[in-house]
């Protein structure tokens, strides 16, 4: 009997999640050594399917450099793959995290929209990227903008952020930040992008990582535009990757407020984590509804830059935590690898979202990502 090709990874990737807390479950849904490369998940669909955007994948197991990698799919409840658009369709592109549009987003509503290089691999993170647009119905993405350079700054390393949100001067837009040029940009829904606000003229040097809308338990910064990010150093230096991370608010204007801010709750900045603005869980999600969940990421270096194939296997040091009501962390799960935890609460269950050792758009060409779900009960 032929072994699987990937047979080693799995050896080298196993399930050994281990729950803190009683009355809860947890399983690998989606295994190593299968579909999943770099899994950046998105939303739940009206039929309770989970979209996302996959960085790597080809048709073939393997890597061909010439070639566009990635895909666009969905997961559906039973944790089979439903892609939209397959890897065999995505020409020499490359797909990021994805945004959904909203119902005021021109004739755009519910579509998905997100940045993504226009050619492969290292290099071209580096050189300027696209807004791409996935029409309802379609297998394949469509260009719909090009990130402006400025000031002879590049936008490379760039990543989606949201759509402003209804009934506020952000309305009508989608942000995006660039890593390299630390500049965070807004396009309207006729593909016009331009910049928004200037990290890159603050000092010392800001390294902006991603951003979002601060949910209601940032209390006083609520719905305010907040960066996350790294101090002192650029996407092209010889950086630590790892914690600490700082935050910065940008005010409906566009000022950006040059003195890193505390995140709401404190708690969120003692760790190397991933899910910077943290998730709330849903009430349904048992005695813990309510709590606030992010991932510790161990010693895993979450800008994807110091892997190879070669390397040494990952550590099982992340942690998935909790902070209470009054505040305070507690692990929730650990033992498993970290690398970017992406987390989503649908009703009583957490979907986690591992990415393991590298973007594909680096050197790490691998499946080695996973899905795994905890739920109420068993």
């Amino acid at each position: 009997m032929t072994e699987h090709p990937y047979a080693w990874l799995k050896r080298e990737r196993p399930f050994k999640l281990r729950l803190a807390e009683s009355g809860y479950s947890a399983r690998e849904a989606i295994p190593v050594g299968e579909n999943l490369y770099d899994p950046v998940l998105g939303w739940f669909e009206p039929d309770g399917s989970l979209l996302f955007a996959d960085i790597g994948g080809q048709k073939e197991y393997g890597w061909d450099p010439s070639i566009g990698h990635g895909a666009v799919g969905v997961i559906r409840p039973d944790f089979s793959i439903d892609y939209r658009v397959p890897p065999e369709n995505m020409g020499s592109f490359v797909s990021l995290q994805p945004s959904q549009a909203p119902a005021g987003f021109g004739a755009f509503g519910g579509d998905v929209f997100l940045v993504g290089q226009e050619e492969p691999g290292r290099a071209a993170s580096k050189k300027g990227h696209l807004v791409f647009h996935l029409p309802r119905g379609a297998d394949r993405l469509e260009i719909f903008s090009r990130l402006p350079t400025i000031e002879g700054k590049v936008p490379g390393a760039a990543v989606t952020g949201p759509f402003g949100r209804h009934g506020t001067p952000q309305e009508g837009y989608l942000y995006i930040v660039s890593i390299m040029n630390a500049i965070v940009y807004r396009m309207d829904c006729r593909g016009h992008a331009e910049s928004y606000a200037r990290l890159d003229l603050i000092e010392p040097k800001i390294m902006p990582i991603n951003m979002g809308w601060a949910p209601e338990w940032w209390g006083d910064l609520a719905g305010e535009m907040i960066v996350w990010g790294k101090q002192g150093c650029t996407w092209m230096d010889a950086f630590d990757p790892k914690y600490p991370f700082s935050y910065w608010h940008i005010d409906a204007s566009g000022r950006v407020n040059p003195e890193p801010i505390e995140p709401r709750p404190s708690a969120l900045a003692a760790s190397n984590m991933s899910s910077f603005l943290g998730h709330k869980a849903p009430a349904e999600f048992g005695r813990f509804g309510g709590d606030i969940f992010f991932v510790d990421e161990g010693e895993h270096d979450l800008m994807h830059r110091n892997y190879r194939p070669e390397s040494s296997v990952l550590p099982y040091d992340a942690k998935l935590m909790r902070i209470d009501k009054n505040g305070n962390a507690h692990v929730f799960a650990d033992n498993f690898f970290g690398g970017f935890t992406d987390l989503r609460f649908q009703k009583n269950r957490l979907i986690m979202g591992l990415l393991g050792k590298g973007y594909s758009t680096g050197d790490y060409h691998h499946p080695d990502a996973a899905i795994y779900e905890i739920k109420v009960g068993q």
